[in-house]
C-alpha cells in the first residue's frame, strides 16, 4: 500500500484557512479530498487550540507552540494551515497523553501542518511552519508536499535551523540554495538560514515516492560552526559563490549534526 493510500484509510486531510483563499487552492491534492475549516468560527476553536499545541509538542514541548495571533495574522487569514487529522478514537495514546485530551472528544485533532504565506511575486510563497506529531511514517514530507500543491506555489523561500530536524524533510524536495547563511534579521541569527529553490507542480507526487538521493557534497558544515558561516555569508553577498544544501540534508557524525553543503563558484 501507497503512503497516499494508507493517509487517506487513516488520516482526514485538512485545510484552515479564510473562505476567501480557499477559492484559489487545489483541494482535491494527489487524490485526496480536503475538508475546510474556518477559523473564525467559534465551532472551530478546539481544533484550533490543538493546532497551536500541535506546534510546540513538535518541538518537544507545548508551551513553545507559536502565538495564537501569530497562526491567524500570518497564516490562517493570509493563506491557510494544512495537514492531517485524526479522530480522537484512533489516536495513539501516547499522543492522547500530550493533548490532554479527554476520552470524550470527538473532534478532529490536527498531526500535521505545513504553512506558506504568498508573497508580493505570483508563484513565491514563503514557508510560515512544519509540524508532526507522528514520527517516522513520512507524513512530514507528505504533509509539506500537500500543502505546496494546495497552494500551487511555483516558488519557495524557506526559514530554518541548521539542526532541525526538518531540513532532513526540506531536502528531500529540492537541494536548498542558501539565500542566508548568517540571518540577522531572526531572533537565532548564528544557527539561522534562508533557502530558496524552485517547485515543478508536476513532480510533487514523484518527489513523494522517489525522494532526492544523497549527493556528493563539497563540505560538510558543522551546525555550530559560526566562522565557515560567516565566510559563506560574506562569498554569498559578494556575488563569488552559490551554496546548497543537499540531500540527505544533514548527517550525525559522533553525536555533532553536520550538513552538506554543495558549493558552486561563479
Amino acid at each position: 500500500m501507497s503512503l497516499i493510500d494508507y493517509v487517506k484509510d487513516n488520516y482526514v486531510l485538512y485545510v484552515l484557512g479564510s473562505q476567501e483563499n480557499i477559492k484559489g487552492f487545489c483541494m482535491n491534492p494527489f487524490g485526496m479530498s480536503a475538508h475546510y475549516i474556518n477559523p473564525l468560527l467559534t465551532s472551530s476553536k478546539q481544533f484550533v487550540d490543538l493546532l497551536i499545541q500541535l506546534d510546540g509538542i513538535s518541538y518537544g514541548d507545548k508551551k513553545m507552540g507559536m502565538e495564537k495571533w501569530v497562526a491567524l495574522d500570518c497564516g490562517m487569514l493570509p493563506s491557510a494551515f494544512v495537514g492531517l487529522a485524526k479522530k480522537n478514537s484512533s489516536l495513539e495514546k501516547s499522543l492522547k497523553k500530550k493533548f490532554e485530551i479527554p476520552e470524550n472528544y470527538d473532534c478532529l485533532i490536527p498531526v500535521s501542518m505545513y504553512c506558506a504565506i504568498p508573497s508580493a511575486k505570483q508563484g513565491l510563497w514563503i514557508s510560515h511552519s512544519l509540524a508532526t506529531a507522528e514520527q517516522g511514517k513520512g507524513l512530514g514530507l507528505l504533509t509539506k508536499l500537500l500543502g505546496i500543491k494546495i497552494f500551487g506555489a511555483k516558488e519557495l523561500i524557506g526559514i530554518a535551523q541548521y539542526d532541525n530536524h526538518s531540513v532532513k524533510i526540506h531536502a528531500k524536495i529540492s537541494d536548498l540554495k542558501i539565500i542566508s547563511a548568517l540571518t540577522f534579521a531572526h531572533s537565532i541569527p548564528e544557527m539561522t538560514f534562508v533557502y530558496r529553490h524552485e517547485i515543478d507542480q508536476d513532480k510533487l507526487e514523484e518527489i513523494l515516492n522517489y525522494p532526492a538521493a544523497s549527493k556528493k557534497h563539497s563540505f560538510l558544515l558543522k551546525a555550530d560552526d559560526y566562522k565557515t558561516k560567516q565566510k559563506m555569508q560574506q562569498e554569498i553577498e559578494s556575488g563569488t559563490t552559490d551554496f546548497f544544501i543537499i540531500p540527505p540534508g544533514q548527517i550525525k557524525l559522533s553525536g555533532e549534526i553536520y550538513v552538506p553543503i554543495r558549493e558552486v563558484k561563479k
